[in-house]
């Protein structure tokens, strides 16, 4: 559902368009009765699209706005004024406004000129988006590395979402306890009006967070995934020459790739990400250093008597990777990384990489461990469970 954030300053008509929009189906973002407030909504709520009017009170009209939402924010806007004057219209004509109509406007006009913008913006978004529909075609050390500008691009995106979400859970927990308390002061003590007074105060505050909250969700909203049967072993081999031909220097690689018979059921192009992320952070550093990296893909089946079953994977059938830096990484690095960490990375490239390939595996259904032992380096393994076998 698409999200709309409405800017006017006639209550009358906010009312009428959240009335109108919500009825054609669309969800409202917000209101705004200013430039300014619209250009500071638009960088809180991220909306799909703004319906905007032009003359509002303010030192910011709501072409001024649009200029520096467009500048900041890419995000189409439809003006919907009473002011029909050439000069607006000449001024309006600078921003690239997605449509311009004239007050009283029409329900069928509003509805096909939001349409309109809705699709031409994603229709542009798509074409300027990054995606691994042909980066394995790149053919020379400047296409690679234009191929993993575009492969980081994409994992920053991914590890946004993350973290959103992961922020948005965090602070509703945290506003959740102190709303309570607040109630549980209200009920214990009825009588202490100034005590009250302040609770009162406490409970609107923590409405004020959730409604922010709840806008950041808008964050990690992500198209539907095509989730289809893939073999990972495929994908580990699609994702290696990258990895292998801008890597830095002194790595010898060594690969170890049993024909799989194990099928996983993955988004490919969200798969290929997070194995390139996991890549990338092993040998991301340390220039110059002698050292091998092993990269082994096989089947694996795991039971009770497996003595390679980690405490936290139950038996059962699994496509299984395994890679191995040899090389030199500090043991207070390796050792933060437990399952547990995996909430809010500092923002080093390569913690914003294991954080990204870490929750993509998270929504696979896989499992993802790392461990460093003194002398023998890193290693990272992940269990993908192998999807059930269609009946013949």
């Amino acid at each position: 559902m698409s999200n709309i954030l409405i800017v006017d300053d006639e209550i009358d008509f906010l009312t009428y368009l959240d009335e109108t929009l919500t009825r054609m189906g669309y969800e409202i973002a917000g209101m705004a009765i200013t430039g300014e407030s619209a250009v500071e909504n638009a960088r809180l709520l991220r909306p799909d699209l703004i319906l905007m009017d032009i003359v509002m009170p303010g030192e910011m009209d709501g072409i001024e706005a649009t200029r520096i939402i467009h500048d900041e924010m890419n995000i189409p806007v439809i003006f919907v004024t009473a002011d029909a004057e050439k000069n607006f219209v000449e001024r309006a004509k600078q921003v690239n406004p997605a449509a311009y109509l004239i007050k009283p406007v029409r329900e069928n006009e509003l509805e096909i000129a939001i349409e309109l913008a809705l699709h031409n913006s994603r229709a542009a978004a798509s074409l300027k988006a990054p995606n691994l529909k042909n980066i394995y075609e790149a053919d020379s050390m400047q296409d690679m590395r234009l191929v993993e500008k575009q492969m980081q691009t994409m994992i920053q995106s991914e590890a946004i979402r993350s973290l959103s979400a992961a922020i948005a859970h965090q602070y509703n927990n945290a506003i959740m306890a102190i709303s309570g308390y607040a109630q549980l002061i209200d009920m214990k003590y009825p009588e202490h009006h100034d005590l009250l007074s302040y609770t009162k105060a406490i409970q609107q505050a923590g409405k004020r967070i959730s409604s922010i909250v709840s806008q950041l969700s808008v964050l990690t909203r992500q198209e539907d995934k095509s989730f289809q049967p893939e073999s990972v072993c495929e994908l580990v081999q699609k994702v290696l020459p990258v990895i292998q031909q801008t890597s830095l220097p002194g790595i010898t690689w060594e690969t170890e790739f049993t024909p799989s018979g194990y099928l996983i059921s993955a988004d490919s192009e969200s798969l290929q990400l997070a194995l390139y992320s996991l890549l990338k952070y092993l040998t991301g550093t340390n220039a110059g250093e002698a050292r091998t990296v092993r990269v082994i893909c096989r089947d694996l089946t795991l039971n009770e008597l497996s003595t390679e079953t980690p405490g936290n994977i139950q038996v059962g059938h699994y496509a299984y990777l395994k890679i191995q830096d040899d090389g030199f990484l500090p043991r207070d690095e390796a050792l933060k990384w437990t399952p547990n960490s995996f909430s809010i990375p500092s923002f080093s490239e390569r913690n914003v990489n294991l954080f990204a390939a870490y929750h993509i595996i998270q929504n696979h259904g896989g499992n993802l461990t790392l461990n460093w032992e003194e002398g023998k380096g890193t290693s990272v393994q992940v269990y993908f469970p192998a999807a059930p076998t269609p009946e013949p």
